[in-house]
């Protein structure tokens, strides 16, 4: 076992033994002050087991809020990904419809876009928010990172794509992700899983939760290292998450939430195309030369208080405080002197949010209004030096940042009649970037820079629910979103130091139509969508080839087909179904093919996705209508599972890229097409589960994600550009609940 999970096994064990214990301790407690004169006693509330909390939904409290969303979206309990290897966002959005993510050799660096949002970005994240519970955990410029979040320490995760989101007050291009954590009321008791397969890959998790009167608890705590794949590509993490909740009355309810991840992350770089078809497992030369990584600590602590306000109202009143810090040991050419260097970051975002929920009947039909008030600011230090072997040389940067947002948003759900439900929203949007150049005698003069934003973003949507089990939908939307500190400070200028750039918002105007529903042995989802989009942030040349960095580009057109789809194929193979055995009940719309379920008999299912992406620009002076690069345009998966009633599951599944792709807006090198399979084993019962998966079964070596340029003719050399996919690889996993 790795010296990281050893050393967050123990103290884990420690700690979640002693919760485990706290109900006996405080009973104890309970009976001294009780016999103590000066005890102070709080008046008993009564807490139903089957009550859920009302700071905190569950997932079928998900699923029905995704129900009236007249757009696309994705709900992926934790038990589907769960069956598998569950390491990091990968494996937990990899098969999701609407969803484009890859991975550098399967590590923690991922590249994530939804209907195109960031797509020339490989690293970090842009245009999509994330959020935990409801309260964001992407930093307050807009940046994401994703190797802070534990996914075994979620009981379900919601995907709204596009401006979907506005409940939350995203309307972002992407849209908004948000992690919905356990409580104790979800995730009682207490648990122990272990991980480990190839490429040195090892992880365990213990989780306790419970309920003890009018309070809940749940912890979880892991560790986590890989050798990886790439030469350079090792990882290491520590997390620790949890939440803690108290009901004062049946009305009111306060969470406390809490995190904390340590993550050392070796960056491998990307390949050339030889490379990637002849030695995949390589790393870039400069990766080792410079010990290019990814390091950092992460710590978040949030609160949440609900209450209601009658049988038809609610507030929540949100809290919440993040800082990170980042050693980024990147590329630094000491004779040029030109580079990103060690980039060290320190951030630390505050913020608040109230959101008001009001279910009375409006005009006599029944209505859903929400309104909601987000507030937060973020100061960062942004420090850069010479990159001495991945030590820190001379400085070369020195910025005190600012980040602040302020946004309003609203949306009305009103039922028309006759299985209509209309919706219209909008978000008011303030943010500012404050950029100050702290660095003595600046060879580029001082790079100081001050730039305001203003967003309207409206939305109106159609529902039409023609059964409980059929629904169709439409929908028009704005999109709005600020550049991150990444696009505004970039390397430039005569000395090759960092340069500060003014630039625009992106904005979209979407159009969405949709399907999704059920039959008995059938569920599908299937939405189209097309968004114009201005002012998007693209990495160019100039007409004579020249570099411009990231900028607004010219208009650009998103358009795209999401679909997914679930047959029963048989049931009933090798085991019938009782007389008494329950009918299988039909999926919840919206809840996008969520586990379909069965009598008593065993069954054959089919899983199909099918993404189709075709971004282009609608007439660039210098690309003309050239596709926008860094997807595939067609992307399907596919799985074929037999269940049992008794817990047994086996499955084959594959993914296709049937087309090559570009990797460079001038559409001068292409991504080859590739086809990867893979198969899983497993067996889950009331208090265990164990799994044997395979993944990249024939060994196939294609580019899992690839790094977008302007033109691929116009450098030095073959580009470095493409991340290879993890080989073959075996995994196992063993869970044991008590």
């Amino acid at each position: 076992m790795s010296p990281v999970i050893r050393s967050w096994l123990l103290p884990a064990v420690l700690a979640l033994a002693l919760l485990a214990q706290a109900p006996q301790a405080r009973a104890a407690e309970a009976a001294e002050a009780a016999a103590a004169e000066q005890a102070t006693t709080l008046p008993t509330v009564t807490v139903q087991d089957n009550e859920p909390p009302l700071t905190q939904p569950d997932a079928a409290a998900a699923a029905a809020a995704l129900r009236r969303v007249p757009g696309g979206t994705n709900l992926i309990d934790a038990r589907q990904y769960e069956q598998g290897r569950s390491a990091n966002l990968l494996d937990i959005l990899h098969d999701q419809p609407g969803v484009y993510i890859g991975s550098r050799g399967g590590t923690d660096d991922v590249k994530l876009s939804i209907r195109g949002a960031g797509l020339d970005r490989p690293y970090h994240l842009r245009g999509v928010l994330l959020l935990q519970d409801g309260i964001p955990i992407s930093t307050a410029d807009g940046n994401g990172d994703f190797q802070w979040l534990e996914p075994l320490a979620q009981q379900a995760v919601e995907v709204y794509r596009g401006a979907n989101a506005l409940q939350y007050g995203s309307t972002t291009l992407g849209g908004a992700i948000n992690f919905l954590s356990p409580t104790g009321y979800t995730a009682p008791g207490l648990a122990l899983r272990l991980e480990g397969g190839s490429y040195g890959y090892g992880k365990a998790q213990l989780q306790t939760g419970g309920v003890q009167g009018a309070g809940d608890w749940y912890v979880s705590a892991s560790g986590y290292s890989r050798d990886g794949y790439q030469a350079h590509s090792a990882t290491r993490a520590g997390r620790l998450s949890g939440n803690l909740g108290y009901r004062f009355s049946p009305e009111l309810e306060t969470r406390l939430y809490f995190g904390y991840t340590h993550s050392d992350l070796e960056l491998a770089g990307s390949l050339t195309a030889d490379e990637l078809r002849h030695d995949p497992r390589a790393a870039d030369p400069d990766a080792i030369a410079f010990d290019q990584r990814h390091d950092g600590d992460y710590a978040r602590l949030a609160s949440r208080t609900t209450a209601r306000l009658g049988e038809d109202a609610s507030v929540d009143f949100d809290l919440y405080a993040v800082y990170q810090h980042l050693y980024h040991p990147l590329f630094w050419n000491p004779d040029y002197l030109n580079g990103l260097g060690v980039l060290v970051l320190d951030s630390t975002t505050v913020g608040a949010g109230l959101r008001y929920v009001s279910e009375a009947s409006l005009w006599g039909r029944d209505n859903r209004l929400v309104v909601g008030l987000r507030p937060n600011t973020a100061s960062a230090s942004d420090r850069r030096y010479q990159n001495l072997a991945g030590r820190q040389g001379a400085p070369t940067t020195d910025f005190d940042e600012t980040w602040r947002n302020l946004e309003l948003y609203a949306e009305d759900q009103h039922h028309l009649g006759a299985g209509l439900v209309l919706t219209a929203g909008f978000q008011l949007a303030w943010a500012a970037r404050d950029y100050r150049d702290r660095l003595a005698a600046d060879p580029d003069g001082d790079q100081s820079l001050e730039q305001h934003y203003r967003g309207f973003s409206p939305k109106l949507g159609l529902l039409y629910e023609a059964s409980p089990a059929l629904q169709w939908y439409a929908n028009a939307s704005r999109a709005f979103g600020p550049p991150t500190s990444l696009e505004s400070l970039q390397l430039g200028g005569v000395h090759g130091g960092v340069t500060t750039v003014p630039l625009e918002a992106e904005r979209a105007t979407t159009f969405e139509i949709g399907s999704r529903g059920a039959l008995a042995r059938a569920a599908w989802d299937l939405g189209w969508y097309r968004s114009r989009v201005r002012h998007e942030l693209l990495t160019l040349n100039d007409a004579q080839g020249n570099p411009l960095g990231t900028l607004n580009g010219t208009p650009t057109r998103h358009e795209g087909i999401e679909a997914a789809a679930a047959l029963v194929l048989a049931e009933g193979l090798f085991l019938q179904g009782g007389a008494d055995a329950a009918p299988a009940p039909a999926p919840i719309p919206g809840a996008n093919l969520a586990p379909l379920r069965a009598g008593g008999g065993d069954r054959l299912v089919l899983r199909v996705a099918w993404d189709w992406s075709r971004f282009h620009f609608s007439g660039d002076p210098v690309y003309g209508r050239n596709a926008l690069p860094g997807i595939p345009e067609h992307r399907i998966r596919a799985e074929l599972s037999y269940q049992r009633p008794s817990g047994f599951y086996a499955s084959a599944s594959g993914e296709w890229v049937p087309d090559r792709y570009p990797v460079d807006y001038a559409n001068s090198l292409y991504a080859d097409p590739w086809f990867a399979l893979a198969a899983r084993l497993g067996y889950r019962a009331e208090r265990w589960s164990a799994f044997l998966e395979g993944r990249n079964l024939t060994g196939r070596r294609y580019a899992s994600a690839v790094e977008v340029i302007a033109d691929a003719r116009s450098g030095f050399g073959p580009p470095r550009v493409f991340d290879p996919a993890e080989g073959r690889a075996i995994y196992a996993g063993l869970e044991v609940t008590w």
